[in-house]
């Protein structure tokens, strides 16, 4: 998952100024009630920091603002803009260091989570144990990527937090904006 950075160089309050700036902006253009503007926005999913559990949903929400993976080696695969720099750095970063990894998922929509949870929940009896039901992804919001190494036994399991790659995203994954 992506947490956007609220510090850079030192510019803590210069960020937070502008968050405010930004949201006061926002609130007083909108020709609705304030809280009613808000939450709409938080609910439809179009809000980055949108809450996405299994009890609360974006509904059908798809970004508008996806771009391909394809100048990081992964064709087809998607993440939002926002979150792209800070994952091409990330990537290169780790890749310096000599360990390789891929991408194995990143935004998927609602229709292909629904069809991904159907089928976990055909094979699998606590398929919700592992796996959400569409409109209840971080990955619909287009922020979440999946990591692996091309070895289904460490792959999407807590094994990966004890390989290489796996503890190099323990201790750097933050300083570029991501939350494991």
């Amino acid at each position: 998952s992506v947490m956007m950075k609220y510090t850079q160089n030192g510019k803590t309050t210069l960020l937070l100024a502008a968050i405010i700036a930004g949201l006061a902006v926002f609130l007083f253009s909108q020709r609705q009630p304030v809280f009613s503007s808000l939450s709409l926005l938080i609910e439809s999913g179009g809000y980055l920091f949108s809450l996405v559990t299994k009890e609360h949903t974006l509904g059908p929400y798809a970004p508008k603002d996806l771009v391909e993976l394809s100048a990081l080696g992964e064709p087809k695969k998607h993440i939002r803009r926002v979150a792209y720099e800070d994952l091409r750095l990330m990537l290169a970063a780790l890749r310096a260091e000599g360990l390789p990894i891929r991408i194995l998922s990143a935004y998927r929509s609602y229709g292909r989570q629904r069809s991904l949870f159907a089928l976990w929940s055909k094979r699998e009896r606590e398929a919700y144990r592992f796996s959400a039901e569409a409109g209840h992804s971080e990955h619909q919001l287009g922020t979440a990527v999946d990591f692996g190494i091309g070895d289904s036994r460490i792959d999407l399991e807590p094994a990966f937090g004890d390989i290489p790659q796996g503890k190099w995203f323990r201790a750097h994954a933050w300083e570029y904006g991501f939350a494991l």
